[in-house]
C-alpha cells in the first residue's frame, strides 16, 4: 500500500513536469543567461547586485510582490505562450491571481525564515553552513509548513473554494492524493535548488529563487490540480459500477 501511494505521487510528479517542459525550459534559460552574464559581463554585477538590495529595502512586501509575480503572472505567462500556443483562459486568469497571492504570502514568509536562517547558521559561503540550512529548510519547514499551506490552499480553490469540500478531503485522502505529492515533488525540486541558491554568490541568490518560484508555479498548479482530477474519475467509475450493479439487479428481479 505504501509503496504503491509514493509511485502514484512519483508518477504525478513526472507528469506535471512533462506538462511544464517547455516553460521551465525556457525559464532555466533566462537563469542560464542571467549567471552567464554575471560572469561574462562584469557591469551586470552591478544591476543584479541592486536587486539584492532593493530587496533588502523593500523587506517582506517586496518579497511578497516579487515572489508573487514571479510564481503567478511570469509562470502563467510561459504557459500560455509555450504550451497553450499564445492562447489565454480564465482559468489561466484565476491560476495566475491564486498564485500570485498564495506564493506571495509564502514568499514574506521565507523572507522571515531566511532571516532567521541566516542568524542562527551565519551567511558564508561554506558547505557547513549550506546543508545545515538546507536540511531545517527541507527536514522542518518545507514538511511542516510549506506544504500543508500550499496543498490545502491548492485543494480549497479546486474545490470551488469550499472549506467543506477540504474538510472532507483531509479526513479521507488528503495525505496520500494531496499531501505526499506535493511534499515529493517539494523535495526533488527544492533541495538541489535551495543548495544551489546558499551556494551563489549574493547578487545572483535572489534572481536564482524567483525564476525557481517561476517553475514551481507552473508545478504545482498542475500537480495539485491532477489530484483532484483524479478523485472525480475514480469516483465518477465508482457511481458507474454502481449504476450497472443496480441495472444487473434489475435485471434479475425481472428475469
Amino acid at each position: 500500500m505504501k509503496s504503491s501511494t509514493l509511485s502514484r505521487a512519483v508518477e504525478r510528479g513526472i507528469a506535471a513536469a512533462r506538462e511544464n517542459l517547455f516553460p521551465a525550459l525556457f525559464l532555466q534559460g533566462i537563469l542560464a543567461i542571467l549567471i552567464a552574464t554575471y560572469f561574462l559581463w562584469p557591469k551586470s554585477a552591478v544591476i543584479l547586485y541592486e536587486l539584492s538590495q532593493w530587496k533588502a529595502r523593500g523587506g517582506i512586501y517586496f518579497s511578497f510582490a516579487a515572489t508573487g509575480f514571479a510564481g503567478g503572472i511570469l509562470s502563467e505567462i510561459c504557459k500560455v505562450l509555450f504550451a497553450q500556443r499564445g492562447r489565454w483562459t480564465c482559468a489561466n486568469v484565476e491560476d495566475g491571481v491564486f498564485n500570485f497571492l498564495l506564493l506571495g504570502f509564502a514568499g514574506s514568509v521565507v523572507h522571515v525564515f531566511y532571516d532567521y536562517q541566516a542568524f542562527w547558521f551565519g551567511d558564508r559561503l561554506a558547505w557547513s553552513v549550506v546543508l545545515r540550512k538546507t536540511l531545517v529548510d527541507m527536514g522542518l519547514f518545507t514538511p511542516f509548513w510549506a506544504t500543508p499551506y500550499q496543498s490545502i490552499f491548492w485543494l480549497w480553490k479546486n474545490k470551488g473554494y469550499s472549506w467543506t469540500g477540504v474538510s472532507r478531503e483531509l479526513r479521507t485522502v488528503y495525505f496520500s492524493e494531496h499531501y505526499l505529492p506535493v511534499l515529493m515533488m517539494q523535495w526533488v525540486f527544492w533541495i538541489p535548488v535551495v543548495m544551489m541558491t546558499y551556494s551563489l554568490p549574493l547578487a545572483l541568490q535572489f534572481p536564482f529563487f524567483l525564476a525557481a518560484v517561476a517553475i514551481w508555479g507552473l508545478l504545482l498548479a498542475t500537480l495539485t490540480k491532477s489530484g483532484v482530477k483524479k478523485k472525480e474519475v475514480l469516483s465518477q467509475k465508482h457511481w458507474n459500477n454502481q449504476d450497472l450493479r443496480g441495472m444487473e439487479c434489475q435485471v434479475k428481479d425481472q428475469k
